[in-house]
């Protein structure tokens, strides 16, 4: 019986490793705690301070033999055998970079497949370091790196417009309302950047702003006013005349004469 034994379990192990091809089915990882199933070509989004390790290898291979983790710049086979925080896995550890790590699952020197890992801090993350870094220029830098990361996000383009404005580099200020605002049409986000051209005596961004304005609301006197003093100052006359006009002709009759 232990002889039959023996054989059948060679004979199992033969048919694994040599007569059926090496396959990567899926594999089970633990993300602080959190059980999660990820098949071939997954991405997992993953914080720094993330506890994972990788349970479970799902292989046609019998026992795993020979499997193996590959990742250039980190040591995913560490996670195979405890749970790891991925901040002392990562290059520098440092929780404030943006890392994209490719693993490749390989029998012996043959990829099976692959996933890949995400990570990067969240958006609290890099307001809170903000918040906490005292030196101006420093603060700066902190914000202008988080944008870098998270473009989109509305509550760092706010912060670092902030920071700019209380730093007094309206140039600055004025080039992210410029490139947040596009050609939008809402009238707060194109007054907010009437206002930095102003404070950066930036007549041309001025005009350009107020051309906007108007176009949005040709009715309204005030704006006209604007930009038609604005295109005087800059010896546009005759455009500047035109603004004029315009605003003389919306005057009631009766309150004209």
């Amino acid at each position: 019986m232990f002889i039959a034994a023996i054989l059948g379990t060679g004979g199992w192990l033969y048919y694994g490793l040599y007569m059926v091809p090496p396959q990567l089915n899926s594999l089970l990882i633990l993300v602080n705690g959190e059980p999660r199933q990820v098949i071939p070509g997954d991405k997992l989004a993953l914080h720094p301070k993330d506890r994972v390790r990788i349970l479970k290898i799902f292989t046609s291979i019998p026992l795993n033999l020979n499997i193996r983790l590959a990742s250039t710049g980190f040591d995913a086979e560490a996670l195979r055998y405890q749970e790891e925080a991925l901040f002392g896995l990562m290059p520098h550890q440092d929780m404030f970079q943006s890392c994209h790590f490719v693993v490749k699952v390989k029998y012996r020197n043959k990829d099976l497949g692959e996933f890949t890992l995400d990570i990067r801090p969240y958006v609290d993350d890099w307001l809170d370091k903000a918040s906490r870094t005292i030196d101006k220029r420093q603060r700066l830098e902190v914000l202008q790196k988080a944008c870098a990361m998270f473009p989109d996000d509305e509550r760092l383009k706010k912060k670092l417009l902030d920071e700019y404005r209380a730093q007094g580099k309206w140039k600055k200020a004025a080039q992210l309302l410029e490139k947040s605002s596009g050609n939008t049409k809402d009238r707060n986000s194109l007054l907010a950047l009437l206002e930095t051209y102003r404070a950066a005596s930036n007549k041309k961004g001025m005009i350009s702003v107020l051309k906007r304005l108007v176009t949005l609301n040709p009715k309204n006197a005030d704006l006209r006013f604007q930009l038609a003093e604005a295109l005087e100052k800059q010896r546009k006359l005759k455009l500047a005349a035109k603004q004029y006009e315009a605003i003389l002709n919306e005057i009631p009759t009766k309150e004209e004469l």
